[in-house]
């Protein structure tokens, strides 16, 4: 088995604290930053807890894309024998099938959040008999009336200890924080009324313009009861960060400033002046049109990453792209000696990137949305295992989570979407235990300044909220 961290001990002996034979946190909230090995922390945990108390039935609920790193975690960090694992991350009538046939031979059920959005599924998981219940990621059940989080919470009732894990469990405004605590322990720590919550952490600062045209509220918290929550929420759990507790090599953060080319000008100006652009492709003149600032937001995008929808859904690839030559440019520097990661948000970008990469014969594989897990899973592999493989070209959402891509050294942004939470994981798939291998991590952002990318950067940054920064580009364009 894999030696265990310092922080991972730690976390192991405050977390099985017990007093009268009895685990003192039966409940337990692991907030480690990415890369800091929360699955091996409460595997570590509860293979302690299975040696006094006997094996029980657990349910782990993950991201689809790392059910399958899940069985491997188990098998590398436990006894467990692989006979009693089930992993369900199949297309809906085979994963029923094969989870009603498992329920009497399983011990450890492996399944993904939007599965149980299936009440067939949902009833079976009821029947497993569960003991544990694991949320990965449980930041994903931040939002208290989505049915996710409602489904997830009843499944929790029956369980005798729960783990969170996350390395993001606050994002955007510690309200978050109220769902995942409920799933854990009840209502213990924060009760079981959102609002009775709300009403006693935080206030509205636009309050005073209730009832008036425009009014919308602004859910701040109430900078005197932020120590009563952080007593709570540090009372039950365990948080690390990676400059605290692994000896990583250094993260180079470098951005690329890149050009439009007098085309994408010309298009982006047309489109932010008048919501219409119009484009000719193969002596046919269509239109791309943009009738919402958000839909707008989008349009723009896309054409600063080099290609646009027109009015009938078809996809018009821009013939000259500097963004796309300086990835090249970057590429041919660094890939005979460096497997790099080309992060990117759109579909057609990923055509656009391949295209580059069969041009200069270099080999890549893909990590998208489109895929199923298996496919995902092999694409991991052969990119982490085999020396030919040089490069990954990725989907931030599909890809940025709960994967392990160590053996690259560089990761480079050809596009991003607004989501920080996104940016975040995707950089810690190669800036994570592991990344030792290397003198050196390296991140590089394409940039077109004066554009769309300046309204993400200062999204990701975190000085305010998407909703603002996006009303804020509004008004002005």
């Amino acid at each position: 088995m894999v030696k265990s961290w310092k922080h991972q001990t730690d976390a192991k002996v405050i977390a099985n604290e017990r007093t009268h034979n009895a685990w003192v946190k039966p409940n337990y909230a692991l907030f480690m930053e990415p890369g800091c090995g929360k699955t091996k922390t409460v595997l570590d945990i509860l293979s302690e807890r299975f040696d006094r108390d006997g094996f029980l039935p657990t349910v782990i609920l993950c991201p689809l894309v790392v059910c399958e790193n899940w069985r491997r975690e188990i098998l590398m960090h436990t006894d467990i024998d692989e006979s009693l694992i089930g992993v369900y991350n199949v297309s809906g009538p085979k994963r029923l099938k094969t989870l009603n046939a498992d329920l009497k031979t399983k011990k450890i059920f492996i399944i993904n959040y939007d599965a149980i959005l299936n009440e067939q599924v949902f009833q079976s998981l009821m029947g497993t008999k569960l003991k544990v219940l694991i949320c990965d990621e449980s930041h994903r059940l931040k939002s208290h009336n989505a049915k996710r989080s409602q489904k997830v919470f009843l499944l929790s009732k029956a369980a005798k200890w729960r783990f969170l894990l996350s390395g993001t469990p606050a994002l955007k405004s510690p309200m978050d924080l109220f769902q995942q605590f409920k799933i854990m322990d009840a209502g213990k720590t924060f009760g079981e009324n959102f609002w009775a919550f709300r009403g006693h952490f935080f206030e509205d600062k636009n309050a005073r313009w209730v009832g008036r045209q425009g009014y919308f509220p602004d859910f701040q918290p109430r900078q005197k009861m932020m120590p009563e929550m952080e007593t709570r929420v540090h009372g039950l759990s365990f948080s690390a960060l990676k400059k605290d507790c692994l000896d990583l090599p250094p993260l180079v953060r470098k951005e690329i400033i890149v050009d439009l080319s007098p085309e994408q000008k010309r298009l982006y100006n047309e489109m932010k002046r008048d919501f219409v652009t119009f484009i000719e492709n193969e002596g046919k003149v269509s239109a791309v049109v943009a009738t919402m600032a958000m839909t707008k937001l989008q349009r723009l995008h896309q054409i600063t990453t080099g290609f646009a929808n027109n009015d009938k859904g078809e996809t018009i690839e821009l013939k000259d792209v500097p963004r796309l030559t300086a990835l090249r440019d970057l590429l041919e520097d660094v890939v005979d000696n460096h497997k790099v990661i080309v992060w990117a948000c759109y579909k057609h970008n990923y055509k656009m990137i391949a295209g580059v990469l069969d041009r200069m014969d270099v080999k890549y594989n893909l990590l998208t949305g489109d895929q199923n897990a298996k496919e995902k899973q092999e694409n991991i592999d052969s990119f982490q295992n085999d020396p030919s493989v040089r490069v990954m070209v990725a989907n931030q959402s599909a890809g940025g989570i709960g994967v392990n891509l160590t053996a690259s050294s560089y990761s480079i942004y050809y596009s991003k979407d607004f989501s920080l939470e996104n940016d975040n994981q995707s950089e810690a798939r190669n800036y994570r235990g592991g990344s030792e291998i290397h003198e050196s991590v390296t991140r590089v952002d394409l940039h077109a300044r004066g554009t769309t990318d300046d309204v993400i950067k200062e999204a990701l940054s975190g000085k305010s909220d998407i909703l603002s920064t996006i009303l804020a580009w509004a008004k002005n364009n």
